[in-house]
């Protein structure tokens, strides 16, 4: 197939669903076809014919950066080792690796797209609890796009037989009200679900939300479809209204990403995760101010110390709702879930790269493209300047952001700090993983040279 958006041609295998920007070695019996750019049909290329091995058991291409551990093992990951002259982003870290999901396998031998590495790190607790990661992992399983896989879009839909829905997963405090803010204001796309904290938000929470899906325009512009996205009801709602497979939302922007797999479940489309997110450090200092702006009697009369030392403080948020734990304790179990959830599904964009990561998202979603029904902006007449104004529009949220204060910082010694790592433990480990990801998946957004 060919990636419209990066103009390569990439292979995707239909029994694995896997896809890889190099040429397969054909087994035999193993046919490479190729599509007929608009008519859709299909013609092969190449057959693949028998390959003697020189080994019995044949091993996997190990590139010098990776360890090699004993073959057999089934609690090894495996890694893509693109070819550094395609897709492999430079980076002076080692980026940590998932474990193996049920529909994972190991690529054969002689193909060094993929290697074997390190199995897990023995020290990671593997207390007894009721939860089961691999049911965590199967739910996300078919509702989410990889990452790592072209963008679907409804122009391809003869080819691919479904279309990827961006779902921006909402963490509290993190850049998302700019996020809702370019949406639908400088790109004029049609959101399902708001932050409900700006004027926009609240405007669509007084609206009556119900199954029968409608779009609501703004007085100053902003489309939101009449859905409410910020509880487990409302999506619940939004499931018996067809959301999932009705084309409709250009965006679904909601905090409950395991919830919103549900929309996706039998429909053939797919949720395209991406997400802002902030140090775990940062972001309960900003919950702390933020609760007290709002007079929270919860906190009235706290210290920020005397918070983080306090029942009131939240405990791994990240790594709770993407498990749906908001109840009882969370294990080493629920945080590797996580990881691989983040690590599979998610764009992952970072609020100390936040001009950048929006770029990133803005170009992997092609937003320019995105054909408005805006009304507001009747005037404009041609694309050119269309595509300026979105772009301005783009910066000038970037710059300034929306409701964005400063707090005073501290260090990693003080008595704040350590309060507030002990009871985000897990979040602390989760997001210096998505700061690795997003390092990695630099590869999804570079041009062809």
């Amino acid at each position: 197939y060919c990636d419209k958006s990066s103009q390569n041609y990439y292979y995707f295998h239909r029994e694995t669903n896997a896809t890889q920007w190099e040429k397969p070695i054909l087994d035999e019996g193993v046919i490479l076809l190729g599509i007929a750019y608009g008519t859709g049909k299909e013609y092969v290329i190449e057959e693949g014919s028998a390959v003697e091995s020189d080994n019995e058991n044949e091993q996997m291409i190990l590139d010098k950066d990776d360890e090699a551990v004993k073959v057999g093992d089934d609690t090894f990951s495996i890694t893509e080792n693109k070819d550094p002259s395609s897709l492999t982003a430079t980076s002076d870290f080692n980026v940590p690796q998932m474990i193996l999901d049920k529909d994972d396998e190991a690529v054969k031998a002689g193909n060094d797209t993929f290697s074997i590495i390190e199995k897990e790190n023995p020290s990671i607790s593997t207390a007894t609890s009721d939860f089961n990661s691999q049911e965590v992992l199967d739910w996300y399983k078919d509702s989410y796009w990889r990452w790592n896989h072209p963008y679907r879009i409804a122009e391809g839909t003869e080819v691919w037989g479904g279309v990827d829905v961006p779902v921006f997963w909402r963490v509290p405090l993190s850049g998302a009200t700019t996020v809702e803010q370019i949406i639908t204001h400088c790109y004029h796309m049609i959101v399902a679900g708001t932050t409900g904290t700006s004027k926009d938000g609240k405007a669509v929470r007084s609206q009556n939300i119900s199954e029968h899906l409608s779009v609501l325009t703004l007085d100053n512009g902003a489309h939101y479809l009449n859905i409410d996205m910020s509880t487990k009801e409302g999506i619940q709602t939004a499931k018996k209204a067809g959301l999932g497979q009705s084309g409709v939302a250009d965006v679904i922007l909601t905090r409950y990403l395991y919830n919103v797999a549900e929309l996706f479940k039998d429909t053939g489309h797919t949720g395209r995760c991406f997400t802002i997110l902030r140090h775990p450090i940062e972001r309960a200092v900003s919950m702390f101010h933020n609760l007290k702006r709002n007079g929270v009697k919860a906190v009235s009369g706290m210290t920020i110390e005397e918070y983080a030392n306090s029942s009131v403080v939240e405990d791994n948020w990240m790594t709770r709702m993407i498990t749906d734990t908001m109840e009882g304790k969370v294990t080493q179990q629920h945080l590797q879930a996580a990881k691989e959830v983040i690590g599979r599904k998610c764009l992952v964009g970072l609020l100390s790269q936040m001009s950048e990561s929006l770029e990133r998202f803005a170009k992997f979603f092609r937003w320019e493209e995105i054909k408005s029904i805006n009304t507001r902006h009747g005037d404009i007449t041609s694309k050119e300047k269309d595509s300026e104004g979105k772009r301005k529009c783009f910066r000038n949220l970037v710059e300034k952001g929306v409701n964005r204060h400063q707090y005073a910082q501290f260090t990693k010694t003080s008595k704040v700090w350590k309060y507030l790592e002990e009871k985000n433990v897990y979040d602390m480990e989760l997001y210096e993983y998505a700061e690795a990801m997003y390092h990695k998946q630099k590869v999804v957004y570079q041009e062809d040279e």
